[in-house]
């Protein structure tokens, strides 16, 4: 097969590769008068150039990094509030390289041909129910002691990182059971009832961001599935993701004891002009930029108050023993003890730790990973597959705005890798011994 037969085939792949290479070039030139300027357009340009000419791709990680982490980026940099000091044209020019690194890394592995191998998968009852029982188990554990914090938001600091851990693998469970009820013909309000009892558990412990990462793999997952639909999609959990993440916000603020409410908190960064809901949602993604921030001007002082890796902090709270996590070591910077950790962002937690250079190094390495659970979601061509890639794509996301990964990023995922693997054996034992009949 010849170069130009393959460059035919692929067409619209090489284009958005060319498209979006040379996107990064011309806003690179934009950095000279604004970089905040430059991550606007070539983020908003992908998002735009993905739904007008390339909607059957729309979920392509390109256009889902430059969506989501370029808003956490923009919104939160914005000083349109004093909240957190003002955030620097420096600081800017990082994210829009990190940002870059990103997409490039995409684009990388995407020199790759898909491939196609669809499958029929079925994950059996058996395998759902054990996939369930660590999440039961951390969910009881909450449940008795100390209390679930989704109703008492005083109860957060109290509870065990390990029951966190246990009940946060109900993500293994969400993602086995999409897959089996989008496969079967399940009336719609069957199906919304099974997501809405898994949204249900998914909020108890009370991690705000938890359903939000469940709903943002439901519209990606819709995005894939309702192509004719897709603006209407779009819109409609677009204002239900930015509802929770403010509407958590506010209920926090006005049930914690801690935290002064939220009207009160706007009037005093001046941030009126956002409303409470805009001002708190720029609040929580201004944070972690401004503790970036933070973290670079240390690193760049070359003042190391951190002894240890923040990288791997969360990891070794699993480990028998008590030891701090990331957020708990990064909050005892500014003096605060109350048990809340602080989200550091991942720009400023890798910059601080391993060095400017390799920090791009490592988005770019974020991006191959995304870029090749892409291919494997295209390949199988099943909504467990398809499930996992979001997933993963939204813990990355998270993880650049949380700044330390959790065990769960790298386990979860790997449990799911586990089940879909075994059912998609289990599936091909069956049908030989139907085809030997």
């Amino acid at each position: 097969m010849s170069l130009y037969t393959v460059i035919i085939m692929q067409r619209d792949r090489f284009q958005r590769i060319v498209i979006t290479f040379t996107a990064i070039i011309a806003t690179s030139f934009l950095c000279i008068a604004s970089s905040l300027l430059a991550l606007s357009v070539l983020a908003g340009f992908i998002v735009v150039y993905g739904l007008v000419f390339d909607k059957e791709s729309i979920t392509h990680p390109v256009y889902v990094i430059s969506g989501l982490v370029g808003f956490y980026f923009i919104f939160g940099s914005l000083n349109i509030s004093t909240y957190r000091g003002e955030i620097s044209e420096h600081t800017c020019l990082l994210e829009y390289m990190f940002l870059c690194s990103m997409i490039i890394g995409v684009l990388i592995y995407d020199i790759k041909p898909n491939e196609h191998a669809p499958i029929h998968l079925k994950v059996p009852n058996l395998l759902l129910i054990l996939a369930g029982l660590p999440a039961f188990v951390g969910l009881l554990w909450i449940g008795l002691s100390p209390g679930f914090p989704l109703f008492d938001p005083n109860l957060f600091t109290k509870v065990r990182g390990k029951a966190y851990f246990l009940s946060e693998t109900i993500f293994v469970l969400f993602v086995l059971v999409i897959n089996n009820i989008y496969l079967k013909e399940f009336s719609k309000i069957k199906r919304a009832l099974i997501i809405a009892g898994l949204l249900f558990f998914i909020s108890l412990p009370g991690y705000r961001g938890w359903p939000i990462i469940a709903i943002l793999c439901l519209c990606l997952l819709s995005l894939r599935y309702r192509q004719k639909k897709l603006f209407t999609t779009l819109a409609m959990y677009s204002v239900l993701v930015l509802g929770l993440i403010t509407g958590l916000a506010y209920y926090r603020r006005l049930h914690s004891d801690e935290l002064i409410l939220a009207e009160l908190v706007v009037q005093k960064f001046d941030a009126e002009q956002l409303g409470v809901f805009g001002a708190l949602l720029h609040f929580a993604l201004r944070e972690s930029i401004a503790i970036s921030q933070f973290l670079i001007e240390r690193y760049q002082q070359n003042v190391r108050e951190i002894h240890g890796s923040l990288f791997l902090s969360d990891f070794m709270t699993m480990f028998p023993g008590s030891r701090d996590s990331g957020g708990i070591m990064i909050a005892s910077i500014f003096g605060e003890y109350s048990g809340v950790g602080l989200t550091p962002g991942a720009l400023g937690a890798l910059i601080y730790e391993f060095g400017t250079i390799n920090t791009f190094f490592i988005a770019m390495l974020i991006g191959i990973i995304l870029s090749y659970f892409y291919k494997i979601s295209l390949k199988y061509a099943v909504p467990g597959y398809s499930c996992l890639y979001y997933l993963i794509i939204i813990y990355i996301i998270h993880y650049i705005h949380r700044g330390i990964p959790k065990p769960s990023y790298l386990t979860n995922p790997l449990l799911i890798i586990f089940l879909l693997t075994l059912s998609k054996q289990l599936s091909k034992n069956i049908k030989h011994l139907k085809d030997i009949k």
